[in-house]
């Protein structure tokens, strides 16, 4: 009997620490800035440029965020249910029109990475005619993560309790 508790706490252990989420579907909240790294899966957009997540979450568990510049404007809703956030990022030029719109669900891998599929699209100048429309795996790294790439190229981060863990002799 004590061997099984043990194997069912190693299970819960594991999943925490390499999956973001324990057996009561708790995750650390992802709060900052982080930088996207997208890698089209399927569609026509071929040149996809990345646009910054930001996390001001304290007890709220949605945000919505809008950052102008000359150019353009960039609103961002992120809604964190479980350990899943829903995020929906728009994109418009100076003249209010839509250049861009992605939208999905990201995985809270960790406190410092976020990943998952998310829909893109690109518009025309004349907002309303799409440019490309594409599937794009994205990777989420917190702005000053550790993080590497592993044998994939893909963006891999350690988490303080995922470090800890391979530490440990």
């Amino acid at each position: 009997m004590r061997s099984f508790r043990f194997s069912v706490v190693l299970v819960v252990v594991v999943s925490a620490l390499f999956g973001g989420c324990t057996a009561n579907g708790q995750c650390p909240r992802p709060v900052g800035k982080f930088i996207g790294s997208y890698t089209p899966v399927n569609g026509n957009c071929t040149n996809i440029k990345s646009r910054a997540l930001n996390f001001d979450m304290g007890k709220e568990l949605s945000n919505i965020a809008t950052d102008m510049s000359l150019s353009d404007s960039v609103t961002t809703e992120v809604n964190l249910i479980g350990c899943t956030v829903t995020v929906e990022q728009s994109v418009e030029n100076a003249q209010n029109m839509p250049i861009a719109h992605i939208a999905g669900n990201l995985d809270v891998e960790d406190e410092n990475a976020l990943s998952g599929t998310l829909a893109y699209q690109e518009f025309l100048p004349d907002g309303v005619t799409q440019a490309c429309a594409s599937s794009v795996q994205v990777s989420y790294v917190k702005q000053g993560a550790s993080a590497g790439v592993d044998a994939n190229g893909q963006v891999t981060t350690f988490g303080a309790a995922a470090q800890a863990a391979l530490e440990q002799p």
